[in-house]
C-alpha cells in the first residue's frame, strides 16, 4: 500500500489547498498504472475461460452432428431412400451414396442427369420429361412416381420428391430432393386394387352407420335422475324419467314401477344388480331392456353412485336412466356390417388361396407329365406330409416349429418337392432303367433348380411361409439324417423339419409304387425298409410317428392309387 502522506509531501501539497491540474494528473497516473494492469489480467483470464467454453461447445456440436449424420444415412438405407441436388447455374447433379443401390450403379459412377435418365423406363420417359420441365419452370415443390428398368430386365418403382431453393432476388438456384424405392408398396397396391371398389362401398356403409350412431347418441340425451333413500326405502325421480319408462306423470315413483317395465329376459339380472348396488355400494352401470305396453323394446343405461355416512354405511343411492335404444341399434347394425365385411374378406382370401393352390397344382402336374412313373405321387405325398405334421403337433413334438398354419402350408408346399425336374433332360428323366453315375449327377441338379426357381419368387414375399417351406422341401428332401444325402450333406436337425418329413413321405410312396427299375413293394415290406433306415436316412422321431400311424399311410396310398 502506498504512503499517501509521503506522496502528497513529494508533490509540495499544502493541507487544505486545492490540487493543481499537474498534481492531480501525477496522482492519477501513480494509481492508474497498477489498476489498469490488474484489469487487463482479469479480462484476459475471462477471455481464456470463455474461449475454452466455446471450444467445448463447438466440439460437442460437431460430435452430435456426426451422430445425426450417421443416423440419417442409416435411416436412408433402411427406407431405400436416396437424396439428390441439382445446381441450376452450373447444371450439375450430386447425390448421396444411398442412390447407388436404388439405381443399381457401381459407387464409382459419377452423379448426372444422364445417368438417371438411362435407368428410366422407356414408357415413362415422356411423362417424366414433362414433369421435369414443369419443375424447372414453376419451381415450388412436388412429387411423382416413375419406373426404372434394370440391366437384367427387372422393373422397379420409385417415388421422387423435390423442393426449390430461391436466392434473395426470388430466383431459383437449386433443387433438392429424395428418391425412394417403392417397388414393394406398388406390388401390394396392385394386389389390393381388385377389391378396392367393394371395400369402398363397405366403408361408405360403415361411415353412414357410424354417422347414424353418433346422431343417435346426440339425440338420445334425455336423461332421468333418481335417488333412493336406503333407510326409508323411498325412491324419487325427475320428470324426465316418465317419457323414458312411458308412464303418465301421475304414477308414483317406486322400485316396483321400474321393475314392472324391465324385459322378462332381464328380470333375473335386475334384482342381482339392485342387491349389488345396495350391499356393496360404490358406483357402477348396467344395460338392460324395457318392454313397453305396445310390445316395443327399449334399451336403457343405468348409472349409480352410493353416498355413505362417516361409519361407512350407505345411506343414499343417486343415479340416472338414459334411453340408449338408437345407440344400441346403431351398434348392432355396425357389428353386422363388420361381420359381413369379415366374411367377405375371408371368402376373398379363401378364393385367392384356392386359386394359388390350383395354379401350383397345375404347374406341378405340368412337370409331372414328363415323368410317367409318378402318377398320383404328389397327391399322396401331400397327404402323408399333412398326416406326419398333424401327429407331431398333437404329440407336442417340435412345438416351437409346428402349428396349424404349418400343417396347412406343408401340405400345400410338398407338391413342389420335384418342381426342379422341369430342368432335367428327357433322356435322363424318362430313361427306362437305372441311371448311371454321370446321369445321376445330372438328376441331382433338380433340387437346386427347384430351389432357385422358388427363391426368385420368395424375394418378393420374404415372409410367406408357404414359399419358405417349398424352398426347404425342394432343396433338402434328399438329405439324410446321417449326412450322406445330397447335395448339401446336411445331417440331423440341421436339415429343415419340412424336408425331413418329406424325405420319409417320398420314400414310402416310392417303395409302394412300381417303377421301370423295380416292382411295387407291399406296405409291410416298405415298413421294414423304413425301420432299417431309422437314424441313418430318416429322423428317428418321424419314423416313430410313422410306425404309430402306418395304417393311415396304407389307407391313403390305396385310396388315392385306385383313382388312377
Amino acid at each position: 500500500m502506498k504512503d499517501l502522506s509521503k506522496l502528497l509531501s513529494a508533490l509540495n501539497y499544502e493541507p487544505g489547498a486545492t490540487l493543481t491540474d499537474g498534481q492531480t494528473k501525477l496522482l492519477y497516473d501513480y494509481f492508474a498504472d497498477p489498476v489498469d494492469g490488474d484489469t487487463e489480467h482479469t479480462l484476459i483470464s475471462r477471455l481464456l475461460a470463455k474461449y475454452a467454453e466455446i471450444s467445448y461447445r463447438f466440439e460437442e456440436q460437431n460430435r452430435l452432428l456426426t451422430i445425426s449424420e450417421a443416423k440419417r444415412r442409416e435411416a436412408e438405407e433402411i427406407a431405400l431412400l436416396g437424396s439428390w441436388e441439382f445446381d441450376i447455374e452450373s447444371q450439375t447433379t450430386s447425390w448421396s451414396d444411398t442412390m447407388y443401390p436404388i439405381l443399381e450403379y457401381p459407387p464409382d459412377t459419377a452423379p448426372s442427369s444422364e445417368a438417371f435418365m438411362k435407368k428410366l423406363h422407356p414408357d415413362d420417359l415422356d411423362t417424366f420429361t414433362r414433369f421435369s420441365d414443369g419443375q424447372r419452370g414453376v419451381g415450388g415443390q412436388g412429387s411423382t412416381r416413375c419406373r426404372l428398368l434394370m440391366d437384367d430386365g427387372r422393373v422397379k418403382w420409385a417415388q421422387m420428391r423435390y423442393i426449390t431453393l430461391y436466392n434473395s432476388d426470388g430466383q431459383p438456384f437449386s433443387f433438392h430432393g429424395t428418391f425412394q424405392d417403392i417397388t414393394d408398396t406398388v406390388i401390394i397396391e396392385e394386389q389390393l386394387k381388385p377389391n378396392s371398389e367393394q371395400l369402398e362401398r363397405q366403408n361408405r356403409q360403415l361411415a353412414l352407420s357410424d354417422a347414424k350412431r353418433r346422431k343417435a347418441e346426440e339425440i338420445a340425451m334425455l336423461v332421468g335422475n333418481w335417488s333412493y333413500d336406503i333407510e326409508k326405502r323411498i325412491i324419487t325421480w325427475s320428470d324426465t324419467i316418465y317419457p323414458i319408462f312411458e308412464y303418465s306423470s301421475d304414477v308414483d315413483p317406486s322400485s316396483a314401477a321400474i321393475r314392472e317395465k324391465v324385459h322378462p329376459d332381464d328380470q333375473d339380472e335386475f334384482p342381482r344388480l339392485m342387491d349389488t348396488m345396495l350391499r356393496e355400494g360404490g358406483h357402477g352401470s348396467a344395460r338392460f331392456r324395457l318392454l313397453m305396453d305396445d310390445g316395443r323394446v327399449k334399451w336403457v343405461q343405468m348409472r349409480y353412485n352410493t353416498v355413505k355416512e362417516g361409519d361407512g354405511q350407505p345411506v343414499f343411492v343417486h343415479g340416472t336412466f338414459q334411453d340408449i335404444t338408437e345407440s344400441v341399434l346403431a351398434e348392432m347394425q355396425l357389428k353386422s356390417y363388420n361381420e359381413s365385411l369379415e366374411i367377405l374378406v375371408n371368402d376373398k382370401v379363401k378364393e385367392i388361396s384356392a386359386s394359388q393352390i390350383a395354379t401350383i397344382q397345375a404347374l406341378v402336374k405340368l412337370a409331372e407329365t414328363r415323368d410317367d412313373d409318378t402318377g398320383s405321387h404328389i397327391e399322396r405325398t401331400s397327404q402323408f406330409c399333412r398326416l406326419i405334421a398333424e401327429k407331431l403337433m398333437l404329440a407336442g413334438l417340435y412345438s416351437d416349429i409346428i402349428d396349424e398354419e404349418y400343417v396347412e402350408n406343408i401340405a400345400m408346399a410338398s407338391p413342389l418337392h420335384d418342381i426342379g425336374k422341369v430342368g432335367i433332360p428327357d433322356a435322363i428323366l424318362l430313361k427306362p432303367g437305372r441311371l448311371n453315375s454321370a446321369e445321376f449327377e445330372v438328376m441331382k441338379r433338380h433340387v437346386r433348380i427347384g430351389y432357385e426357381t422358388l427363391s426368385s419368387v420368395a424375394k418378393m414375399y420374404p415372409e410367406n411361409m408357404f414359399l419358405t417351406l417349398g424352398m426347404e422341401i425342394s432343396r433338402y428332401h434328399h438329405e439324410k439324417w446321417n449326412g450322406s444325402g445330397y447335395t448339401g450333406g446336411l445331417a440331423g436337425d440341421k436339415i429343415p423339419l419340412s424336408a425331413r418329413i418329406m424325405a420319409l413321405s417320398d420314400m414310402y410312396d416310392a417303395l409302394r409304387t412300381k417303377r421301370v427299375y423295380k416292382g411295387a413293394y407291399s406296405h409291410k415290406k416298405a415298413i421294414g425298409i423304413i425301420i432299417g433306415e431309422k437314424g441313418t436316412h430318416f429322423d428317428p422321431v418321424i419314423v416313430d410317428v410313422f410306425l404309430r400311424h402306418h395304417e393311415r399311410f396304407n389307407a391313403i396310398y390305396n385310396g388315392l392309387t385306385t383313382k388312377e
